[in-house]
Formats: C-alpha cells, structure tokens, sequence
C-alpha cells in the first residue's frame, strides 16, 4: 500500500512540476468535433519537436496524456490519446483515443478509440476502430466502422461495417455490409452473407454463398444454404395454431411452412395421464413433409420430441418430468385466406428421462384451427392521408411536418408566449407548501396515519434525532417518493422555472415533509430519491403531458386532451385550472410541442407475461402485461440542446399476481456533445441521468420470495451513442453504452426484514448496452444489457435488535452488510405485421450474486418471458 501511495505522489508531482502543452495538428479536431482541452498534456517524459512543429514522444507518463505522435510507451492515469501516429503500447485508465493510424497495444479499462487504420490489439470494455485490421477484445462491445480484417471478440456486442475475412465472437455479432468471414454468437446478422454463421439465430438479408448453422435461421432469400431446427425465408408461411386432443388437452403453436417441409413449436397442457385436476405442461417441436394436393387441400406427416413438466414431485409411478416422442398424419383444409383447419392421427409414448423407461403411449387423435400471419397491405399512402386518419386539421398538419418556417411558425407554440415564459418562483413556492399540506392532512384525518399524528414537540426531536435510514417497503422508498418528488420539481417547471432551477423545490419540499410532516426521524434516503428521483420523473411527465395539449380544440376533445395531460402531470392540470388555460381557446400559439425540432416515437404493447420460479419452463406466475416505450427528440441533434430534450422511458404494468407498476426505466442526456459525423457512422457522447425500478412478488408455492427487486433512483454517468447509417434491408444500427455512477439504489435482501423492508439500500456503480437494428421488411431486434453493483456500507449487528430498548425506526441501517451484483440481460423482438402493428417477444434475465459480511452468500436467477401485440406510433 505505501509503494502504491509513494507512487501515486511521485506521478502527481512529476506532472505538477513538468509541463502542460497542446499538441501541434488542428485538422483533427474539425473531423472530430473534440474540444481542444481534450488534447491538453499533463504528463513527463522524453520528447521533441520535428519540422512541422508536432511532438514526438518515445516515452509519456501522466494523469492526462496526449502527443501529436508516440513511437514508444505512453500511459495515462485518466487519458491517453495522439493526434496523428502511434506505434507502441497506448495505456489510458478511463479513455484512450487515437485520431490517426495505430500500430501496436491500446488498452484502457474504459473505452479505446481508432479513428484511423488499426494494426495490433485492443483491450477495453469498448473498443471502437476505423479501420480493423486486428484483434478487439471488448468486455462489452467492439466496433469497426470500415470493413473488418480482423477478430472481433466479445462477451456482449461486435458490429462491422463489413467482413474481409475476419472473425466476430460474442453474444450478439452484427455485419451490417458483405460478409466474407466467420461469425460465432447468440444472434448474428450479416447484409450480405458469403460466407458463415453458427449460432442460436442467425439472420441475413442475401446469402449468395453463405451457410448458416443454428436453431432459427432467417434470410430474405428464397435459395440459401442453412441447417436448423427452424429456417424462414421470404416463402415461409407462418401459421397460429390451436388444438385439442386426446394426448394433450389443450395446445397452442407456430408453423413455418416451406416449399414441401414444416416446422412446429408449440406449448401443450393437460397430458395423457395426468387427468384434467393435475396440471401438466410442455413445450413441443415437430418437424414435418407435406403435399398440397388442391390449393385449399394438403396431406402432411411429421416426427416430433417434447419436454413435459407435472409439476409434481418426483414418485415411484410419477415422474417429476418426462419427454415424449411422437409421429402424425395430419389434413388440412384452407378455410379462407386466412383461416384454415385440420386433423390429425398418430401415435406417441411418454418416458421417464433417467431410465428411459416407458410412462404412457396411446393413439393421438387431435383436431383443430390455424390463422395466417401475413404482413397486411397498408392502405395509408402518403403524410395527408395519416393526417385525415389522425382527424388533424390544415394548421396541425402544417406544423407537425415543418411546412411553417420563422415567425410563422413560432406562431403556433404556447411557450413562445409572455406569460407562458414569465417566472412565477413564489407561486411555485406555494403550491410545494400546499401539496405537503394537502398529503398531511389526508393522511392524518382521513386515513388516521399513526405517522402523520404531529405537533412542535415530534417537530424539534426530528431535529434533535437527525437523518436515519428508514425502513419503508420498496415501493414506497423507491418509487413513490421519486413520483412524489416529481409534483415538487412541477411546481417550479409549470410556473416558468427551468431545469436547474426547479431542483431546489424538489429538495426543499422533500425536506419540509420529513422535518415536518410525519413525527417519524427524517429518512436520508428519501431526502436523495425524492430529489434526483423527482427530477427524473418530473422532467419526463412535464414533457410528455405537453405533447397532449392543444388548445384549438373545444367540447368533449379539449376534455379529453386536458385529462390525458392530467393524469400525466396533476401540478400542471392545476395550475391551467387556476389561470384559466384549460378551457382558453386560441387559434395561434395553440401547441406546447414542436414534433419538427423535437421528435416523438412511442409503442404501446399489451401481452401475456410469465416469471419464471428459479429458471422454471413452466412453473411461475403469468400475468396481463401492459407496456410503454418512447423515445422522445433527437440524439444526435446539431443545436444547442437543455436537459432531457432527449431521453428514453419505459414503463411496465401488469394485471395479475405480480406488482401493478412492475418496472420503470429512464435515461435522460443532461448535456451531449457531437464528436464525429461522417458517410459510415456518428457519435456523441453526453452526461446522463437514470432512474431505474424493477420490482417483483413471490410465485405461489414457491420458497423464492420476491425473484427480484433492482432499483436506482439517484444514478449520473457517461455516454456514448453511435449510429450507422441505412444499408441492405437493415434500415437503422444503433449502438449506445453508459457508464453510471450510483448514490443511491436498492436491490432484493436475503436475510433483511425489519417493519416493511425486505431489501438493502446502497451506492456503487452501473453500465448499460442498448444496440438496436430496425428492419425494413421483417421488424425490430433489440438487445438491452445492464449491470449493477451495490455496495451497502451501513449494516447492523445482531445485538443492535436484541437490546431491551431495541426501537426499529431508529435502526438506521441501510440492511445487511453486503455488496451485490445484479444481471439483466433482455431481448426484445419485434416482427411486422401490417398498419403499424408488430408481434413482440420480449424476454429478461435476471442474475443476482451478493456477497454478505455476517451471512452465506446468496446466488439467484431467473428469467421472464412476454408475448403479445405491440402498435407502434
């Protein structure tokens, strides 16, 4: 430790006493768009100037490094960068980043970055190169944005514009020009596949002299090489399939059907054996020849293998799971375009899976009906049908596809209003005192709250006692007091106050209720989410209830467009109510929205959602799942931008057994900045907020008691976005990686239950990947991966609650001694079907692993899966 600390001194003088210069190009920072003090130097070592004014440095050691051109060793605590050539070892503890050609080692525990020719090894969380001619090893991602003559490896994301015989590794591999080489992952997508793709899905849009091996593979052509447990291309017929039978009660599956072959996956219930009181299920695969012998009439006949589940614990006569093995003649009979009906005979056996020994067999005799999922004509053609569709007049239409210009235009907006813009700070004020009010008084004589029972005696011992941890249910700590927070942040944001400015109101009314209204000690922990968590919350609803208003409309419209933006944002339905504006007509200055300089896209989606009890296929909770997605503004906007004029929410509901409000999800950029634009990609990078809520309920019968719960309400870090442009039948690449700092999360406890709290609060850090790839003709696929670390500083220890005068709302601890580390992986697929409708398969992995200091440690996982129907606008 004192080696460490004696060099750490040294490094800190050497750089303190040596010398600060810029380096010598200026061309690069117009490519770039990097602000100059990026290429500031504050290190030592051997260097010297050349005719042409650049620096040359063999050997450069610092806190913040950066030379025109390094032919040596370069090591940088924070950066490490040059402006034109380097050959040697480039080490950069956060970011290392070259502008012209690299031959040699870059390696940074953050992100490496080539903007030239790249020759030699990356090593990083990300690593991006302009042109790869070499090896990138990512503990996220790698990226090239020229053609790939290297290796890509990866635990999370490669993506290449292009392969010449290079090589992608990782869990998701996205080509998206000719590929000439070798991909090996989860998901692989290549443009143009020439040459070979092994993984789980592998998609293409043109395989002229390619080969894929996997269970799903997908290409845009009819004549391809592959081998899988399913292949679809553009002939592939895809039926919805219901039936009922003797051998399993009730079934439900997808059939692909090729030029003379078919594939089924199913899930089926209810097997013979079992007896209709006891639930059995299992999912199927068949694989099949059929023989049209009139275009309405076809003869088939498939082979097929089954997992089941009894759900039972394992006896002598009942296995706790099987598999079966079966073989059917089928008939079918196309009803109309789309419906279509069959029946099938064969016969099928039932085993144990250790000693193979025989369960059940007998004769299956099923019958039933299949729907064709066909992408359907789009009968709206053109921007002033979509309007006649969406009831919008002349003006609406005008201003929502930028046909106003100027003054005209400016015409239109509320905000560009007087009064709209005037400041009314001391209103704000008020109406942050009266929300207290108001809670406190229902609080204490509606609902009686022991907690909201207060006078100037629980007043002055909340000051004399100071902050505590406390101990609410983790809804309450890390949701409602976010969303309670985002009424204060209102006040101030709907009387004029901008961003920054409305903090304080959050952070004062936070205060004022823990000092005041409740005779419980003030929570540290509330003061912390309902301010960061308010902002959060409070900037989105403020935005989002905007995009509602418009005050041209008159009757029960208006009323409805005034609800919506209510329900969105009550402090902003309150204050038009005591203005007046919720029933003022104008003709101009009518919108609070400009979709042209600030654009909106949003998906709604309504499905059935099943969590899994512990990895379980079949035994778990299943719930009606409601979902919203929006992506609101522009990231890679050229103006000058405020906080959250771009940022993206997700929000999940559900009806059933789990949580109303399951999950919640923000990312807002507070500042962002442009670094490249160019013909193959564009980059920014920004400071970003997030606000994220995962919660969970326990699964009836099972020992696992909430599957999870994450949370960080109070969360500021880095970003990079990147984006490709269009190519093939890819019609956006997007790659985004953040970087976050935690003050304060939550996640699930194994040992913690004091009052309401079975979960441990604490601070650490987080990183995010979202890439996304939108396809013209087939859909949507997305991959989001988060990580979480938590460390929980403040534990307690066994005679702390076993003293006489043991007063849990004083425990103040912020649970269990402990870190934790938490997994998501999620996928979400999205397939077209026809006037705006997608069929959505979304799916989540959750990992947790925490370690204790006065407990066994505990390692947990399990999984979620939702189908259903999504409409996206």
């Amino acid at each position: 430790m004192k080696r460490r600390l004696l060099f750490i001194i040294i490094l800190f003088l050497s750089t303190s006493f040596g010398y600060c210069q810029e380096t010598g190009s200026d061309s690069a920072f117009v490519k770039t768009a990097i602000p100059r003090h990026f290429y500031k130097n504050l290190a030592f070592g051997g260097q010297r100037r050349e005719s042409d004014s650049l620096s040359v440095a063999s050997v450069n050691v610092g806190l913040w490094t950066a030379v025109d051109t390094l032919r040596g060793l370069q090591l940088g605590l924070f950066k490490s960068g040059t402006s034109q050539r380097m050959s040697g070892v480039s080490i950069g503890g956060i970011f290392n980043g070259h502008l012209g050609s690299v031959s040699g080692v870059q390696a940074a525990l953050g992100t490496n970055l080539t903007v030239g020719m790249f020759k030699g090894l990356q090593l990083g969380s990300f690593n991006v190169a302009g042109y790869q001619h070499g090896l990138q090893v990512g503990m996220l991602s790698n990226l090239s944005a020229h053609p790939l003559y290297g290796v890509q490896i990866a635990a999370l994301t490669n993506v290449t514009k292009g392969m010449r015989g290079g090589v992608q590794v990782g869990m998701l591999n996205i080509n998206s020009g000719d590929q000439r080489g070798f991909q090996f992952g989860t998901y692989n997508y290549a443009d143009t596949l020439c040459g070979f793709q092994l993984g789980i899905i592998n998609v293409t849009d043109r395989s002229p002299k390619g080969y894929q091996i996997g269970i799903l593979n997908m290409t845009n052509e009819n004549d391809s090489r592959h081998l899988g447990l399913i292949n679809i291309n553009p002939r592939t017929r895809i039926q919805l399939m219901a039936y009922s039978g003797n051998y399993n009660k009730l079934s439900v599956g997808v059939r692909f059907r090729n030029r003379s072959t078919y594939y089924i996956v199913g899930l089926n219930s209810f097997y013979s054996g079992f007896g209709v009181k006891n639930y059995s299920g299992g999912i199927g695969y068949r694989i099949g020849q059929y023989f049209n012998l009139s275009p309405k009439f076809s003869l088939s006949g498939d082979i097929g293998y089954s997992h089941i589940e009894t759900f039972q614990d394992e006896t002598a006569t009942r296995p706790e799971r099987m598999y079966s093995l079966e073989w059917r003649i089928n008939a079918d009979w196309q009803i109309n375009k789309y419906l279509g009906a069959f029946v099938s005979g064969g016969y099928g056996q039932t085993r144990w899976y250790n000693h193979h020994r025989r369960f059940n067999s007998k004769p299956i005799v099923e019958a039933g009906l299949t729907f064709d999922l066909r992408p359907l004509r789009n009968d709206v053609s053109g921007l002033e049908a979509l309007a006649r569709r969406k009831g919008m007049t002349d003006r609406q239409f005008e201003a929502m596809f930028g046909i106003y210009k100027g003054s005209e235009r400016d015409s239109l907006y509320a905000y560009n209003l007087p009064s709209f813009m005037r400041k009314r700070p001391w209103r704000a004020v008020a109406e942050d005192v009266g929300i207290n009010l108001l809670v406190h008084y229902f609080d204490r004589f509606v609902l009686n709250a022991d907690y909201a029972q207060t006078n100037f005696s629980t007043m002055a011992d909340n000051f004399r006692n100071g902050f505590v941890w406390d101990n609410d249910q983790f809804s309450t700590n890390q949701f409602a007091h976010p969303y309670h927070g985002n009424l204060y942040f209102n006040t101030a944001r709907n009387n004029g106050l901008n961003f920054w400015t409305s903090i304080p109101y959050a952070l004062g009314g936070s205060l004022m209720w823990e000092f005041w209204g409740e005779n419980e000690p003030p929570a540290i922990n509330d003061v912390i989410s309902t301010t960061c968590g308010g902002m959060a919350l409070g900037e989105v609803f403020y935005r989002t209830s905007a995009l509602a208003l418009d005050d041209s409309k008159v009757g029960w419209p208006r009323f409805w467009h005034e609800l919506a933006a209510g329900i969105l944002n009550p402090v902003r339905l309150f204050n038009r109510i005591i203005t007046g504006d919720a029933w003022r007509v104008r003709t101009s200055h009518n919108l609070y929205h400009d979709y042209n300089r600030i654009p909106v896209d949003a998906t709604v989606m309504i499905g059935g959602r099943y969590v899994a009890d512990e990895n379980s296929i079949a035994r778990g909770s299943r719930n009606l799942r409601f979902g919203f997605h929006l992506d609101y503004g522009d990231s890679y906007a050229d103006e000058p931008t405020q906080p959250y004029d771009y940022f993206t929410a997700d929000i999940g509901f559900n009806v059933g057994t789990q949580p109303f409000l399951s999950d919640v999800h923000l990312i807002g950029r507070l500042y962002g900045h442009n670094i490249y634009e160019g013909k193959r990609f564009r980059a920014q990078w920004g400071i970003f907020q997030h606000f994220d809520y995962y919660a969970s309920d326990s699964i009836r019968g099972s020992e696992m008691k909430n599957p999870f719960e994450i949370s960080e309400t109070a969360a500021f870090g880095p970003g990079l976005l990147m984006q490709f442009p269009a190519t093939g039948s890819l019609s956006l690449l997007e790659q985004k990686l953040y970087v976050n700092g935690i003050l304060l999360g939550g996640s699930k406890s194994d040992y913690y239950h004091i009052i309401d709290r079975d979960y441990n609060i604490g601070s650490g850090f987080g990183w995010k990947s979202n890439t996304r790839m939108n396809f013209k003709n087939f859909g949507n696929f997305i991959l989001n991966v988060e990580y979480y670390r938590l460390w929980t500083w403040k534990g307690f220890e066994k005679k702390d609650i076993e003293a006489p005068d043991f007063n849990p709302l004083f425990l103040n601890a912020q649970g269990d001694k402990s870190n934790a580390q938490l997994l998501v992986i999620a996928p979400v697929a999205e397939i077209k079907v026809g006037n705006g409708w997608n069929i959505i398969i979304h799916g989540a992995f959750y990992n947790r692993l925490t370690h204790y200091a006065y407990h066994p440690n505990k390692h947990s996982s399990t999984y979620e899966l939702t189908v259903g129907g999504a409409f996206h606008f």
